[in-house]
């Protein structure tokens, strides 16, 4: 029952202009614990379908693939759809103008849960929905209690998930599982309220701080503040006292507050999406612990330049351990730290964590993704490097490691790869499979098989890697001896790179990332297309979506990957570092800038 309710609320929405009441922002008091607001549904949905994704899926090569997918979902939702009077496409078709939800903390009790919807001029569809929730309420023997606030008619619903209050006031639909912040949205309806969120220096930090490049105004904010939500919730589970009483020691206090947006058909960009960690400075305890340092956006001349995603981070390592150790010793004991690290890993690992790893990590950690066909659902493979000081101290750590660790040599063999040597994961002889199994389990245990990853570790160049898989090693070797199309050459890298860049002002960068999108969706493409796909979709016999999903593909099977090129643009991500706090700012370009 509550999670039918739950359901239909958040699909209901609105049309008429908000020019009879404030927004939800100068409704709400400044106390909220979490807000989120689309500030026109309608708006919001027209702005989409003119960016590059929302051309895509209404490419007419690719209208009959999303038609399939959403047979998929609808075909398997028929039970929810009888039992809420709606169709899907009933439901999606509604919201048109504000949609706001938001979380209350109350004086006593659980917080409250708002969640207000502007309806059309004519609200028939909502009323509708509305007398669907009493039925609902009937049927699951739930209590229906109808009372009057000033001259707004309240109907709550007490079932056995809790209260639910609704109001149609001035062509709004709001409900809450509160009664008493229902009742204090109407007296603040006129906008007289005295502390509503909009005044609160937070969150106008947030929202101005997650504006477009150009100052244009977000489709979609959101804001939260985690030190009272944990405070709020601790307080719920009888904690509150004993844990935030290690909030200042923690520093945790710092953290003002966090939030983000979205940002559609930005003058420069596709998509803009920020997220916003708002600190006091100087930061202290754990947030000394973040200390990233402005970063090298060349990739290394081993990074193949056919990647799907790039990124690289600057941080001082050496510092934020120092950070930790402090920390960490003012709360167990003086020298604590080191004594704890030397018994629980230097013992297990057989060299000393500080001297001889910490200590020689130079500061820049680079991670990517390569698609390694056949398309499977492992193809994307990964590697994550971090450079190092002293290349031979780390390899002779690595083989001491290798040595006299525990395990380690039993479960990884050397391997090399045009002379590059590393350690890959030695797996286990597979158990036999039964007599009785027919052809169709030892395929399935087979491609099982294939998708375990295969660890990897080693050294290429000044860095230590990680790895999930041999594929991706060669693919770095060889690009590391052959130098053929690194991406560090890539034009699109580098024009991608350089106009992103620009967005950072005078903060302190710390993190680059380079997207492709367009390789990501030609391998998920690929993967549909795979008879591994097939196979694995035709094990799921017990499992509706995936059956109805495998037999839509069948009938209509993804377009040529060339479709997918048309539209999407390379993205990028940056990671700051300011006096105000963290701030991520991830990007895609306009495809029309790579046309050009």
């Amino acid at each position: 029952m509550v999670r039918t309710i739950a359901f239909l609320a958040c699909l209901l929405a609105p049309t008429l202009a908000m020019a009879q009441r404030p927004s939800a922002s100068r409704l709400l008091p400044d106390s909220s614990l979490f807000y989120a607001r689309v500030e026109n549904v309608n708006h919001f949905r027209t702005l989409f379908n003119e960016t590059s994704f929302g051309r895509m899926m209404q490419d007419p090569e690719m209208k009959p693939f999303i038609s399939g997918l959403w047979r998929s979902v609808t075909e398997s939702t028929e039970n929810v759809e009888q039992e809420i009077g709606f169709t899907w496409n009933e439901l999606l078709s509604i919201p048109q103008g504000e949609i706001a939800v938001a979380v209350v903390p109350m004086d006593t009790g659980i917080p409250a849960v708002v969640i207000m919807l502007e309806l059309a001029e004519d609200p028939a569809t909502a009323k509708k929905a509305i007398e669907v929730l009493e039925d609902l309420a009937r049927r699951d023997e739930a209590e229906i209690d109808r009372t009057t606030y000033g001259d707004v008619k309240i109907t709550t619903i007490v079932g056995r998930g809790g209260p639910l209050s609704i109001i149609m006031h001035d062509d709004v639909l709001v409900l809450s599982n509160r009664v008493e912040q229902i009742e204090d949205l109407i007296d603040s309806w006129d906008g007289n309220r005295e502390d509503p969120l909009i005044r609160d220096n937070r969150f106008t930090t947030i929202v101005t701080a997650c504006r477009g490049t150009n100052n244009e105004p977000a489709q979609l904010v959101w804001y939260a503040n985690p030190t009272e939500i944990i405070r709020t919730a601790t307080r719920l589970s009888g904690q509150g006292t004993f844990i935030t009483a290690f909030f200042p020691v923690l520093g945790l206090d710092g953290i003002q507050a966090a939030g983000g947006s979205i940002v559609l058909e930005s003058e420069d960009f596709d998509t803009i999406m920020h997220a916003h960690l708002m600190l006091k400075s100087p930061r202290k305890g754990v947030l000394q612990l973040i200390a990233l340092e402005n970063a090298d956006s060349t990739p290394e001349y081993w990074v193949p330049g056919d990647v799907t995603r790039y990124s690289t981070l600057n941080w001082d390592i050496a510092k934020s351990y120092d950070a930790f150790e402090k920390l960490y010793d003012d709360i167990v004991g003086e020298g604590k730290l080191a004594e704890d690290v030397d018994r629980r890993v230097n013992r297990f690992i057989k060299v000393d964590l500080k001297t001889d790893i910490l200590d020689n990590l130079a500061g820049r950690t680079t991670w990517f993704q390569w698609y390694e066909p056949p398309a499977r659902l492992n193809s994307e493979a990964t590697f994550l490097a971090v450079q190092v000081k002293d290349a031979v101290d780390m390899r002779l750590t690595l083989d001491r490691m290798y040595e006299e660790m525990p395990g380690f040599s039993e479960g990884f063999k050397r391997s090399e790869i045009a002379g590059i040597e590393f350690f890959e994961r030695n797996p286990p002889e597979p158990r036999e499979a039964p007599e009785d199994a027919d052809e169709q389990q030892l395929r399935r245990r087979e491609r099982r098989r294939a998708m375990r990853p295969t660890p990897c570790i080693g050294m290429i160049g000044d860095y230590v890697f990680v790895a999930d898989r041999p594929g991706i090693v060669e693919r770095v070797v060889m690009t590391h001896l052959h130098g053929e199309n690194p991406l560090m050459d890539d034009p699109t890298y580098k024009a991608t790179i350089e106009k992103i860049q620009r967005q950072s002002r005078e903060s302190k960068v710390g993190m680059v990332r380079f997207a492709r999108p367009d390789q990501s969706f030609k391998m998920l493409f690929d993967l549909a297309k795979a008879e591994s796909t097939r196979e694995n979709l035709a094990d799921q016999e017990n499992n509706q979506f995936f059956q109805n999903l495998n037999r839509n593909l069948q009938t209509n099977p993804p377009p040529d990957a060339s479709v997918i090129g048309k539209y999407l643009a390379p993205a990028g991500t940056l990671l700051l570092d300011d006096e105000n706090g963290i701030h991520l700012i991830e990007f895609s370009l306009k495809q029309s800038d790579e046309e050009k």
